[in-house]
């Protein structure tokens, strides 16, 4: 029989999308075996691919005879790069392994491998790979689609075991096709496409998972089936890259001793300490169903279900704390308790251990916790963001649905309930009005297309006055430029003070006028002349903002400042004159409470820093503190920077001279708030591990720049452009002349965030608090896996 309720949106009336995939277990053993008929060696494989485990050699496709060792292979290496591999013997017949790393457990990938003879291409998301580690010469000779046993998910001698789930599995005989043939852009999200037109050739397959009874049946009308080998019905779920159809599931990027299973749904603790996960998509605003069953709790509060902040440090809830230990965090454990702040805030009196199923319903102001489908608890008056948070010790295990699989993995029968929408596989109905934890349950994104928003543009410079830059796609109201091999300050310039009028990064100079530097904001870029700084014989990066274009008069403040503001975008560039020190509000043209502003004096004769308020710099008064972009140093204490007062819808307060400047003085503010699947001002706590903090933005990154608000280091700067593969390492200082380093400040940019892969002091260090502000290379319900 086919998976019950798959989700009703997700119908298109043929089997050739799909809107289900097939899990695999890395200790189970699990592959799907075929045998081929002699044929060509010209062919293309692909397959949709979300990973679970990462960090071993895993097979997705390919031959493999262990006497003598002779095999061609498509696989992940144990360094998550992606590698085409054929051997004869002990003699090498080519390879080609990614300098790229995939690492992304959040969302799916599409991979293709197109081969004819001696010529071999390589694509993810619809993009060819042509970076490489390692690249050999070819053999004319393939294995692949000749007549031998073919595995998928395993090699028949029982290694190299694929942890994840496939979805759209493919392979066409005879033809050396491109991604176009399989998947398409969707705004930002490449998608699977129709393939019932392909022609597959002789040892062609499709494989859609479609009917979980017959898990290897081919639909391309070929009847090329495969033979299942350790998979079952219950390892077919719904979750699939069907836009809107990728579920959360527990994040093994942002987890503490933990070990996952299952697709990434089931957690198994390793130590007799507290160890914790979180999953990998934020409740955003609406109502939210997930149910939690327990393996193996042992019934006295050692197995604990609850939500808390993104930004709560995993260090906090593990070891000898549990999840709950901040005043914001709640949750259920297996002793009948409601644990808030670290201690017990209500004894329930009720218990439960294994095969209990633990019910979370949250709506962004309350949370309600179930036991097998009976209310114990509420928690109300909650603000913010929230995360499904799994604690256990000792062998406790848990595993959760998101609404992909009601059956635990197997071990309860599927009760196919949906939410209101008709989505999902829930053991339990969801509570009215709540939703399975889904990409097409998420609030549509206001912005689809971020980089019509913000962009970052790359060129050699050519000591040519008029050289003009495209690629922006927008004309820039706010360009910020460096030269990256080279030592020079910092280039910025916006519409507001006027394009020639530059300001510097690095120090507390007043503006300067050139008219050699940018000399015009243009329809898709800018213009440049001949100087050094920007045009010389080096290589250049310009990150670009819009705003609201030709500034306005805002009397909104006590003092009439000049804005030009995107309230889609919470970006505004706000000018005005000082009137000397006092209390003063400023309009910033927004819609929100800005979370960043970047002031700085334009005119003064005095030198004054570029003082920065950001939401992050104190959990409670941020007004009190400030941080200076020009500086490495910590956040200072003040309660005249922004006259002890948080800035609202409307304005922004200043009540000094570095932050107001002296009589007639000319100033400048670059603000900021949050929104929603485009941009991101926020907090994390480092852990000094090259598996460093996970942080959630709800996108997939095209920008980032992060400081340590509580110990003197430097504002550091990443983007997708310079860096454009994982495992980045490229990043810029803002505070600095220095070109751009390389060797610290790894990081990877993610379908939902970004993670660190070093424990450099500028973004990692252990217990360094950090704010960052970021945006949006897609939102995370456009997003595939990167």
């Amino acid at each position: 029989m086919s998976k019950i309720n798959a989700s009703s949106f997700l119908n298109k009336g043929t089997q050739f999308i799909p809107s289900q995939s097939l899990r695999f277990e890395d200790g189970d053993s699990a592959r799907l075996v075929r045998t081929f008929s002699n044929s060509s060696s010209t062919w293309t494989w692909s397959a949709w691919v979300k990973r679970g485990n990462l960090g071993s050699d895993m097979l997705l496709f390919g031959y493999f005879n262990g006497s003598p060792e002779n095999f061609e292979l498509i696989r992940f290496d144990s360094s998550d790069r992606f590698w085409w591999y054929q051997r004869t013997g002990s003699t090498g017949k080519g390879q080609r392994k990614t300098s790229a790393v995939f690492r992304d457990v959040s969302a799916w990938y599409h991979f293709v491998v197109k081969r004819s003879g001696t010529s071999l291409n390589m694509y993810v998301n619809g993009e060819e790979l042509t970076t490489f580690d390692t690249s050999e010469t070819i053999a004319t000779d393939s294995y692949i689609n000749e007549a031998f046993a073919h595995q998928i998910g395993e090699r028949n001698d029982g290694n190299n075991e694929f942890d994840g789930y496939l979805a759209n599995v493919t392979f066409i005989d005879g033809q050396a096709l491109t991604p176009t043939s399989f998947g398409e852009y969707d705004g930002t999200l490449w998608k699977p496409k129709d393939v019932s037109g392909l022609t597959f050739g002789t040892n062609g397959f499709f494989l859609d998972f479609s009917d979980s009874s017959a898990i290897g049946d081919d639909i391309s009308g070929n009847s090329n089936d495969w033979t299942a080998n350790n998979l079952v019905a219950t390892d077919v779920v719904l979750d699939a890259p069907l836009s809107g159809n990728n579920f959360a599931t527990l994040n093994s990027l942002d987890k503490v001793g933990v070990s996952l299973s299952e697709g990434n749904l089931k957690s198994t603790a390793t130590a007799s300490s507290f160890q914790a996960v979180r999953s990998t998509i934020t409740y955003p605003s609406g109502s939210w169903y997930v149910e939690v069953r327990s393996d193996a709790g042992i019934g006295n509060g050692n197995s604990i279900v609850g939500i808390t902040r993104p930004s709560d440090a995993l260090s906090t809830m593990t070891g000898s704390n549990i999840v709950g230990t901040s005043s914001t965090a709640w949750s259920y454990a297996s002793n009948g308790n409601i644990y808030n702040s670290n201690a017990v805030d209500t004894a329930t009196g009720t218990t439960w251990s294994a095969g209990a199923i633990i019910g979370v319903a949250f709506d962004g102001s309350s949370v309600k916790f179930y036991k097998n489908n009976s209310l114990i608890h509420t928690e109300s008056s909650l603000t913010g963001d929230y995360v499904l948070t799994l604690g256990s010790y000792s062998t406790d295990a848990m595993t959760a649905n998101f609404g992909q699989d009601s059956s635990f993995a197997g071990n309860e029968t599927p009760q196919g309930n949906t939410d209101d929408g008709g989505v999902g596989d829930f053991y339990y109905t969801p509570p009215s009005g709540f939703l399975a934890l889904t990409t097409g349950n998420l609030p549509p994104a206001t912005i689809t297309a971020p980089d019509e928003y913000f962009n970052t543009v790359l060129w050699a410079g050519n000591n040519t006055t008029g050289h003009a830059i495209t690629g922006v796609n927008f004309q820039s109201d706010w360009t910020w430029i460096k030269l990256r091999n080279g030592a020079s300050g910092h280039r910025l310039v916006d519409s507001v003070r006027g394009v020639t009028k530059y300001l510097d990064s690095t120090g507390t100079s007043a503006e300067t006028t050139n008219t050699d530097r940018v000399t015009s904001f243009d329809s898709d870029g800018f213009t440049l002349g001949n100087s050094a700084t920007v045009n010389g014989s080096f290589n250049y990066v310009a990150w670009n903002w819009l705003a609201g274009g030709t500034a306005v008069s805002n009397t909104s403040g006590t003092i009439t400042s000049q804005v030009s503001a995107n309230t889609d975008a919470g970006f505004s560039i706000v000018g005005w004159t000082s009137p000397g020190s006092g209390s003063n509000t400023i309009g910033h043209g927004l819609s929100s409470p800005p979370e960043m502003i970047i002031t700085k004096t334009r005119t003064a004769s005095i030198a004054y820093n570029w003082n920065t308020y950001h939401v992050g710099t104190h959990p409670t008064s941020p007004q009190s503190y400030f941080v200076a972009l020009n500086s490495t140093a910590a956040r200072g204490s003040s309660s005249t920077a922004w006259d002890n007062t948080a800035p609202t819808a409307s304005v922004f307060s200043v009540n000094s001279t570095a932050t107001v400047g002296a009589s007639g003085d000319a100033m400048i503010a670059y603000c900021f708030h949050s929104v929603p699947q485009y941009s991101k001002c926020g907090v994390y706590t480092g852990n000094g591990s090259t598996d460093g903090t996970f942080v959630h933005c709800g996108f997939r990154p095209a920008w980032v720049m992060v400081k340590s608000y509580d110990n003197t280091r430097s504002w550091t700067i990443f983007d997708n452009k310079r860096t454009p593969i994982n495992e980045m390492d490229g990043h810029i200082h803002a505070s600095s002349s220095v070109a751009e380093q390389t060797g610290t400040d790894e990081i990877d940019f993610l379908s939902n965030g970004f993670k660190f892969r070093s424990g450099d002091a500028d973004s990692n260090y252990s217990n360094f608090n950090y704010i960052f502000l970021a945006f949006a290379e897609s939102p995370f319900r456009n997003a595939n896996a990167r």
